[in-house]
Parts: structure tokens; sequence; C-alpha cells
């Protein structure tokens, strides 16, 4: 039998659920606090946690992690679950895309992820990641983060992983690519300019897989069972949920993004499809004047596959409009 887990004030009991809220950052008029559920399996094995919302208008992600709290039974645990559903509540509650709603000191608002570990003694945004980073991340041994497209992109459902060149480690964040069962899987090795959350996680030797499933913002059932499914497969291959692993195929590796941008100003016009395989020289869109003209055609520069586009057709001269994945 597995001991009680004890987080704050709180304690789980063996073979229990339980949602719980963590003090993050004191607010001029209340405290942040973060919904945490825990899952404490009837039997012993690794801790595993699932984080979603670090964007807070990437939905598909969210409403997932909401999904794996209400369905998985603890007694079909063997370790721990532990499920944030939203990181960024601020940037949920406020509808923000991308960011965390308050200044970062002179330096504007922030993407989260990037600010990982935090600081004790930082601004809010940091201070809100440190407390995520050493009570939760820290005391993981597996790592499952949710994205999907934020509201002004389409984007095609994919993995990423961060291979460190330790093979034991990279073997695992592959047969967790794997097992998501998500044909495509950007993979790419972690450098001395890495940060944020991914490389923070390689220092500690935790896996983390990334799972990006989603568009625009919006909640589609199709999706939100793709990542579920994915989310579930993977902990089965792992050990921590009963029940035998769905065998997948290899995931189709990327090694790099090749970001388009436009020269001119107005109004895009997408002609394929997000999630198209494409060839170089392939028109993929057009940039149309206000006076109904088209003053810039956009080519693929590589073959690849269309992977992410701006799904505002509103377009400043060198806006990133489309985003082509190159396979290894």
């Amino acid at each position: 039998m597995r001991n009680i887990i004890n987080i704050e004030s709180f304690k789980v009991y063996s073979g229990a659920k339980k949602g719980v809220k963590i003090p993050v950052l004191d607010r001029p008029a209340h405290t942040l606090e973060l919904p945490l559920t825990i899952i404490n399996g009837s039997n012993d094995g690794p801790t595993v946690l699932i984080t979603a919302g670090t964007h807070g208008t990437e939905y598909v992600g969210i409403a997932v992690a909401l999904r794996v709290i209400r369905e998985i039974d603890p007694s079909k645990v063997s370790g721990a679950v532990f499920v944030a559903p939203i990181i960024n509540i601020l940037g949920y509650e406020l509808r923000e895309k991308d960011t965390f709603p308050i200044e970062d000191d002179y330096n504007g608002k922030q993407n989260m992820g990037a600010l990982y570990p935090g600081d004790p003694e930082g601004s809010p945004h940091r201070l809100t990641l440190h407390h995520i980073f050493s009570k939760l991340v820290s005391k993981s041994q597996y790592l499952i983060d949710l994205h999907g497209g934020d509201l002004y992109e389409y984007l095609h459902p994919c993995t990423m992983i961060y291979p460190t060149g330790k093979k034991e480690f990279d073997d695992t964040l592959k047969k967790m690519a794997k097992a998501s069962g998500i044909e495509y899987c950007i993979s790419q090795p972690l450098n001395k300019n890495s940060k944020g959350l991914t490389a923070e996680c390689a220092k500690l030797g935790i896996p983390l897989l990334v799972i990006e499933v989603g568009s625009a913002g919006i909640v589609k059932e199709d999706l939100i069972e793709l990542s579920y499914n994915a989310v579930i497969n993977v902990l089965k291959t792992i050990g921590v949920l009963s029940g035998r692993p769905k065998t997948q195929p290899e995931p189709k590796y990327i090694k790099g993004i090749t970001v388009v941008r436009s020269t001119k100003g107005g109004f895009f016009h997408q002609t394929v499809e997000t999630g198209s395989l494409i060839s170089k020289g392939e028109k993929l869109g057009e940039i149309i004047g206000l006076d109904g003209q088209v003053i810039e055609e956009i080519h693929a520069p590589i073959n690849g596959l269309l992977i992410q586009s701006s799904c505002n057709p509103s377009t400043n001269s060198g806006d990133g409009i489309i985003r082509i994945a190159e396979f290894y």
C-alpha cells in the first residue's frame, strides 16, 4: 500500500482522489491559488505530473486535464497522478492569449513556460512558477504538459520532446512520444541556450512529453479524444495506470521549424490547409491589399509539413504567418 501524500496542509490517503488549492501569489485583494487534483494510487509507483493551461486560452489541453481528473480511478493507479489543469490562472480568467497578464518588472507580459524554475524573490510570474516548480515539478518522476493551438493559430497535432544525449533518458522520451499515438513529434536536442520547463526537467532527469492538440482556441470533441487517449496510453506505458497499452507506430520525427514571414501588410488568405504535406515552391497563400489586389504570394521555401499558421488574416509585414516542419 502506498503512503499518505502530504502537500501543504492537505493529506491524501492511498486509493483516494482529492482536489486542493495551493497558494502561489498574494494579489491586492485576494490570494491566487493553483487548482490541483491528487490521485493517490492503491499501489506503489512513480509520480506523474500533468499540467495544462500554461497558456490560458489553449482550451483543449485544459479540457483534457479536467477529463483526466474526472475519469481516472485511483484503484487502477500505481503511484500517483497530480493534475494541475490551469497553470496560468490569471490568463485563463482574463482570456489572455499566450502570456501571464501582469508586467514582469519592466519586461512586459511574459510567456510563463520560458521562466521556469521561477524565483522565490522575483516578479509575480517568477514567484508563481517557483511555487509550482518546487512543490510539484521537482517532486515528479514524469511530466506530461498539455498544450494546443492558441487563439491566434491553427496547429496540427504533434508531440514535442527534447533529447539530452543521455541514452536511457532519451529512450524514455521516445517511448512516451510513441505511446501517445500522435503522428508527428518535434524532437529538438537541448543545448546550452535551452531554457524553461523542458530544460529544467532535463536537469533533474524528469522525462517531459509536450502534447500539442488544439487549434485556434476551439474546443472540439475529436481533439479532446485524441489528446486524452494519448495521455492514457502514455500512463499505461510507463506503468502508472493499469491495463495493456495500445501498440502505436513510430512517430514521424521533425528536426526543425521554418518560419515563413510576410513582406507586405494586408489581408492574409491561406490557400493550403494546415496539416498538409507541401513541396518547396508550392503556393501556400497570398496577401491581399485593401484595394482587393494581390500584393504578395506566399510560397514554401522547403519541403515539409505545414504544421502551424496564423488564423488572423490581419497581417503586418514581418509577421510569421506560416510554420513548416522539416523531417529528419
